[in-house]
């Protein structure tokens, strides 16, 4: 092969490389990407459990009513409802991780849904009692559930769950199916929202957004199921796998999407009740018992219990709460936090 032939070869062999070198580099850059929107995802995920913490403490200084919704009148010792929780988080724990600091209102990334108590009154009256929204749910939930360009803020309540225009308050659909005292708080993923109860008449729904009106006998309705539902506890939604824990103990997993059961009703190493929603971090299911135990199970979808950790004595029904690597465990005597030692 003469010497011209080698340097052919030569750059062609170059230009591969280079190409190879450019794919690599874009598959890295999209990898950084989806880490960093998944980070996001879980950044507001804790934020707003703070926000609930922090609703909840207000009420229960403030006799059971929430904050002022809108635009604060120092008159009437009105203050706006971001402001009144001051005292109850952190500025930067209030924002949310994916809007633009730049812009004048970023402060207002979350809102509150107070709106949908909204009673005509003169003078009016801003300060809304806990249990004053429509339906009466047991359960108020602050998300945000865009679809189709609008804003939903979506509450199950008994035999029925609602979705509202967030700007008009105005009802965009309901479904019945719910049985009675809603208290697991809904979930939502790609466009689906899972809202379940385990009280009369148990049922798990699963419904796309997207439909307005009564769409309880609808396509809307991926699917249900009536075993093995949660009074208590909130489901746990991870990747593509919605883990539902019973009070009395026992522990299933769902694929989201369609509703194939991986594992259901699956008894736990022994009996326990349960009043906290279980936690997921790291591969795995965190579930803590009124018992004392706190049951380690790996995240999938095959059942495997990973430890069994007792507190003796204690114990457990507010729901734990994971940041920046460790666990704080509240029992009805104490707080404790369990992180891995350096």
């Amino acid at each position: 092969m003469s010497g011209h032939d080698f340097r052919a070869l030569s750059l062609v062999g170059t230009v591969i490389a280079i190409i190879a070198g450019g794919a690599i580099v874009a598959v890295a850059l999209l990898g950084l990407a989806h880490a960093r929107e998944e980070a996001r995802a879980k950044r507001c995920l804790s934020i707003l459990s703070r926000y609930g913490t922090a609703f909840a403490a207000y009420a229960e200084d403030y006799g059971h009513v929430l904050p002022y919704e809108n635009v604060g009148d120092e008159q009437h010792g009105r203050v706006v409802w971001s402001e009144a929780l001051t005292a109850y988080m952190d500025e930067a724990d209030r924002l949310c991780p994916s809007v633009d600091r730049s812009v004048e209102n970023h402060r207002e990334g979350y809102r509150i849904n107070s709106k949908l108590s909204r009673r005509s009154a003169d003078p009016p009256q801003p300060y809304r009692p806990l249990n004053s929204l429509l339906s009466r749910p047991r359960t108020v939930v602050l998300f945000d559930a865009e679809y189709g360009g609008r804003k939903q803020v979506i509450t199950s309540a008994t035999k029925r769950v609602r979705s509202y225009d967030y700007e008009t308050g105005r009802l965009i659909w309901e479904c019945r199916g719910l049985g009675t005292n809603a208290i697991p708080a809904p979930v939502i993923h790609n466009g689906v929202v899972f809202v379940m109860t385990g009280h009369r008449s148990p049922n798990l729904l699963a419904i796309r957004l997207g439909g307005e009106g009564d769409i309880t006998h609808s396509e809307f309705v991926l699917w249900s199921s009536t075993k093995g539902n949660a009074y208590t506890p909130s489901p746990l939604l991870y990747g593509n796998i919605l883990y539902v824990l019973s009070d009395r103990g026992f522990i299933s997993a769902y694929n989201a999407m369609t509703g194939k059961p991986y594992y259901q009703q699956q008894r736990l190493p022994k009996s326990y009740t349960f009043k906290s929603s279980l936690v997921g971090a790291n591969g795995k299911l965190y579930l803590s018992s009124e018992d004392g135990d706190v049951i380690v199970l790996k995240m999938g979808e095959t059942y495997e219990v990973l430890a069994t950790n007792t507190l003796a004595g204690q114990s457990f029904i507010a729901t734990p709460a994971i940041v920046d690597g460790a666990m704080l465990l509240r029992s009805e005597t104490g707080l404790f936090c369990i992180r891995e030692q350096n």
